[in-house]
């Protein structure tokens, strides 16, 4: 990724326990996909773990 991601949200909460994710999650709200956008949301993820909401206009 050449880009930089903009910082966090100064809004954002990490300390709430009811909010816990396992893992880095990527949710398509379209839902099939295809593999390029599966390719740019795990860069995303890596760069910044957590829940990524994808929506793709077609």
């Amino acid at each position: 990724m050449r880009g930089k991601l903009p910082p966090p949200d100064p809004f954002e909460s990490f300390d709430d326990p009811r909010l816990v994710i396992p893992a880095p999650t990527s949710v398509f709200l379209k839902g099939c996909t295809t593999p390029d956008a599966e390719r740019v949301a795990r860069a995303i993820l890596a760069a910044r773990p957590g829940l990524l909401l994808i929506c793709v206009a077609d």
